[in-house]
């Protein structure tokens, strides 16, 4: 069964402003997911006029590893920031310290890097999982509707006594899922997240 809209929202204001960046995380992976209603993205960010993409690659600490880099340079890279673990072609790189957290993964296929994570946030709590499942739940109802296109944006827009800031994904057919955070300048009053469903 489907999760409500309405109901979600509602649920769901406390929630941290942090989760935000999950919440869209939870979105795009779904992309790739399973059950496969795939979405085509049609905003991405682009390089200016006569300016090169970059190499594709991520950054741990100060290291960029990039796609295509050879096993050795890459765990050589990685050996002056981080910690390693893993065997075959799959690895965790961890922080050092007494600490310890994981900061990601790679994936390599023969001799190369194939594949990189980078984790940015994790949120265990009850209400992070369900924002996460309804929008899920949500995308995989537009889905099986048809609707094979998104438009993914972000904005800020100041308001009168705070901040709304916005993730949208816009469907050709005016339908729309918005993510926002919405923070006040009272600072007794709690920062929320909410899951809306707009048709324009």
């Amino acid at each position: 069964m489907l999760i409500r809209l309405d109901k979600l929202s509602r649920e769901n204001r406390r929630l941290k402003t942090a989760f935000v960046g999950t919440s869209l995380l939870a979105a795009v992976l779904l992309v790739g997911g399973q059950p496969s209603n795939r979405f085509l993205v049609l905003a991405q960010t682009a390089s200016p006029p006569g300016q090169a993409s970059a190499a594709r690659g991520m950054s741990f600490d100060d290291q960029r590893i990039l796609i295509g880099m050879t096993r050795t340079e890459a765990m050589n890279r990685l050996s002056k920031c981080c910690k390693v673990t893993g065997r075959g072609n799959a690895y965790f790189i961890w922080e050092r310290g007494t600490t310890a957290e994981i900061l990601g993964a790679i994936w390599f296929s023969g001799d190369n890097v194939t594949s990189l994570k980078r984790d940015l946030e994790y949120y265990p709590s009850a209400d992070a999982v369900k924002l996460a499942r309804g929008v899920y739940h949500e995308l995989l109802n537009i889905g099986d509707q048809g609707e094979h296109a998104v438009v993914l944006s972000a904005k800020t827009t100041e308001l009168a006594n705070g901040t709304s800031q916005n993730i949208e994904l816009a469907f050709p057919t005016g339908r729309s899922l918005v993510i926002e955070v919405a923070s006040v300048d009272d600072p007794n009053l709690t920062t929320a997240v909410s899951l809306s469903e707009y048709q324009r």
